[in-house]
Order: structure tokens, then sequence, then C-alpha cells
């Protein structure tokens, strides 16, 4: 089932779901196979849904909406799994984001053995004000290269202002698992969080499970944190100080995070007994 999942159908249209729901679906690689640069996709939810990719020479993608997004993909939510052979993009929202990703979300369980993550597998496109919420796990311990985030797997684009909560595990012989982006590939991250668990296990001493990977000349921002507590780690990323790891009593102190704006028209919001921040867009939904 899916908007175009077969042959290679690209969407260049413009798709509002109007606030309907899509419910145990099969979406092959996804609910759209690809979405277009003038492709936009809003205000949708897929919940309880599967996606697959089955390809075994390293090109297969997959996600709950799209394997492949170049276009814009606004106020979408999916939950469900996703899963993909050995060296493909796996994300529980989006496969590959090449477009822009905003105030969309996933509580999708993602299953990999190539590149994954919680929202989007690789990204080298634009996400801001997005979350994952689902668990992300590396599922082939005896290739190189697996690498899970509980965000984003890979990234070489732009970050901000999201965060991740499920919890990241990898076992792989070169890789790496992370609370909030497993391989920071020249890509920058600011004013976002992780609070999942990361337990994993790699080899190369430098791919240990950490916040935010390994930078190949990527860029962290002082506002990005993390939950010592939940998460597990001490260490938050390169460039990052001990003393952005707040306990979780911190992290439910809008006071923690410097820099970010939890007032009227702000972009966050500390709801009453949270133990963490959302964002003013989901506190306003009903």
């Amino acid at each position: 089932m899916g908007v175009g999942n077969q042959g290679g159908y690209t969407f260049t249209g413009q798709f509002d779901g109007m606030g309907h729901t899509v419910t145990n679906a099969y979406a092959n690689e996804g609910f759209f196979d690809s979405i277009g640069p003038t492709g936009v996709v809003r205000n949708l939810t897929i919940t309880d849904s599967q996606a697959t990719s089955s390809f075994f020479d390293g090109h297969g993608e997959a996600g709950l909406l799209t394997r492949d997004n170049q276009g814009l993909i606004t106020n979408v939510y999916a939950t469900g799994s996703v899963s993909v052979n050995y060296g493909s993009f796996a994300g529980g929202l989006v496969g590959n984001n090449e477009g822009t990703i905003e105030r969309s979300g996933s509580g999708a369980s993602v299953a990999i053995q190539g590149t994954g993550g919680g929202l989007v597998g690789e990204n080298s496109g634009r996400i801001v004000q997005s979350y994952a919420t689902g668990n992300q796990e590396s599922i082939f311990p005896d290739v190189d290269g697996i690498e899970g985030g509980g965000l984003v797997g890979s990234n070489s684009g732009t970050i901000a202002q999201s965060y991740a909560t499920g919890n990241a595990a990898g076992y792989v012989v070169f890789g790496a698992a992370a609370g909030l982006v497993a391989f920071n590939d020249g890509g920058t991250i600011s004013q976002s969080f992780a609070t999942g668990l990361v337990a994993g296990m790699a080899s190369d001493p430098h791919q240990q499970p950490e916040l935010a990977g390994v930078a190949n000349g990527g860029t962290l921002s002082p506002d990005v944190y993390w939950n010592v507590e939940t998460t597990s780690q001490t260490y938050g990323g390169p460039g990052l100080p001990a003393s952005n790891g707040l306990t979780t009593a911190q992290m439910s102190n809008a006071a923690s995070f410097v820099g970010w704006n939890f007032g009227p028209g702000g972009v966050w919001a500390m709801p009453a007994g949270a133990t963490h921040p959302v964002l003013a867009w989901q506190a306003a939904t009903p």
C-alpha cells in the first residue's frame, strides 16, 4: 500500500493529509517511494505500519513515509517498524533525507543492517523541530560500518531544535551507536538533546557509544545536551563539555538549557511533571 511506492515513482506534487491517519499498512520501502524537490507532504499520521528494504547491494532505503525525501515534509508522524538489509539506510520516518523535515516525529522501531536512525537513516538535508521516540538496533554483528542513532544514523546536513528519547543499541565490528546521531559526517547539530539508553560494542576505540558519534569535520553546538543517567554515557561528543551531560532532575528544569527559548512564542516547552523538554508545537497539539 502506498502513493506511488512501486517502480521508483517520484512524487512531485502536494499531499495534504488534513489530519487523517493511515493505519496497519505495509508500505514496502515507504508510503511514498520518493518525494522529489518540488514535493510537499503535510498533516499526515501513519500508525502501526511496516516498511522494509530487501536490497543486498547497499542501495536499499526504507522509511514509513518515504525511502528518499528531496522535498518538504511537515507535520507528519509515524509509528510501527522499519527494517533493512546490509548496507541500506533506514529511518522511522525517512530512509534518506536530502530535503527538509520540520515539525515531524516518529515512534517507530528501526532494525538495521546498515545506517539507521529513529527518525532518519541518512541526512544531508535539514531537520528542524522534530523528534524520535522509537528504539533502534544494529543487528549485523559481523559487518563494518554499521551506524545507528536515536534520531539520525549519519548526518552531513543540518539538525536543529530536535531530540531523541529512544534507545540505541549497536553490536558491530566497526561502527557506532549513539543517542542522537551516530556519525556526524561534516554536518551541524544545534539545540538538541538525547535521553535514550545507548548500548553498543565496537572494535574501534573512536567509535564507542556516545551522544553524537564521531565528528568528521562536523560541528556540535555548545547547546546540545544529553541525560547522563538514562543514556548511561558520560561523554557527549567532540567539543561538548561534560557539564552538558545533565541528570534527570536537571533535564526537568528549563534553566538547564542555556539559550533555549521556553517563553511565549518560543520553540520549547516544559510541561508540568515532564522529565525533559518537548517542542512547543507538540505541547500545543490537542
